[in-house]
């Protein structure tokens, strides 16, 4: 079962994720409680609606005050976002006149979208643990190592702004620091490297929550139970 969950939650767990075939599991967790997003440049948005082919769209970039795409139906969800800035996209929905049916509106009239000019994936088959983790241990002094693939718009170097991240699975306590807060992302590959601290159960299985530099949720699921 894949459940995506708000971008904007911050802190939203990807404890609904579960795939006990793969080692890892990566999403990006969009917006999907909220009809308000962030999403990086060269990426499509999230919709937590249908659109009908009769409902007409228009997204306007609100920087220029210009009107960068409009068509109808679903084709907004394959939109590709080339540039950030800030965008509205106006929905047009036609009412229903049937005295028997609702008439009510069912998507929201406009949806803002912030488009980042940071694109970050963290690739997952690269993390490393400097020990094991244990059941019922203290984690204090171990290093989690991971790669990140980054894309920057203007190619000038960034200051991460999420310096840690947490567990999620049955009572573990186990959360990230950075070890260099200063760190700066730059165009291509980046090694991070996080301190932990807190402990998990024996015999559970735990994620780690990273977010990426737009405050999405990328999951790292662990196939092997706790010790």
């Amino acid at each position: 079962l894949l459940s995506f969950i708000s971008l904007n939650a911050k802190y939203v767990s990807c404890i609904d994720v579960f795939n006990l075939g793969n080692f890892s599991v990566s999403i990006s967790a969009k917006s999907m409680l909220s009809d308000n997003q962030v999403i990086a440049f060269g990426e499509k948005m999230t919709f937590n609606y249908k659109i009908k082919e009769d409902v007409s769209w228009a997204i306007k970039n609100l920087n220029t005050g210009s009107i960068v795409a409009f068509g109808s139906g679903d084709s907004l969800l394959r939109y590709i976002f080339p540039t950030p800035g800030n965008y509205q996209i106006d929905i047009n929905e036609p009412h229903n006149h049937d005295p028997d049916e609702c008439s009510h509106d069912h998507l929201p009239e406009n949806v803002l979208v912030n488009v980042s000019g940071v694109r970050m994936t963290y690739d997952m088959s690269t993390l490393v643990l400097s020990k094991e983790i244990i059941g019922g241990q203290e984690t204090e002094g171990t290093t989690l190592t991971i790669q990140a693939f980054v894309e920057i718009y203007d190619n000038l170097p960034k200051s991460f702004p999420y310096q840690t991240f947490r567990s999620a699975g049955a009572k573990t306590s186990i959360v990230g620091a950075l070890k260099n807060p200063n760190q700066l992302l730059s165009n291509g590959l980046n090694i991070l490297e996080f301190s932990l601290s807190g402990t998990a159960l024996s015999s559970t299985y735990i994620m780690f929550d990273f977010l990426d530099y737009n405050g999405n949720v990328q999951c790292y699921y662990m196939q092997n139970q706790i010790k």
